[in-house]
């Protein structure tokens, strides 16, 4: 008996996001998405917590770039 095999495709890679939201940023970063948020407006009195964000109208993201600078700047505090 013959099996039906279907041609073999290379797996493509895992497509990585370069910007995310305020939920997958907290989960990035292993932090709660309460504690994004509080560290969001900290950085808006000046205060230096947390990643830098960008606010696309009322959307507020994160570049992954940053959130892995920010990830790397903390363990070396």
């Amino acid at each position: 008996m013959k099996e039906n095999s279907a041609p073999v495709r290379a797996e493509e890679p895992v497509k990585t996001k370069d910007w995310l939201d305020r939920r997958e940023a907290a989960e990035f970063c292993g932090l709660t998405v309460a504690t994004m948020d509080q560290y969001r407006q900290l950085r808006g009195k000046g205060i230096d917590r947390g990643p830098a964000f960008e606010r696309r109208g009322w959307t507020v993201l994160y570049s992954r770039a940053e959130c892995t600078a920010w990830l790397q700047r903390r363990k070396g505090a």
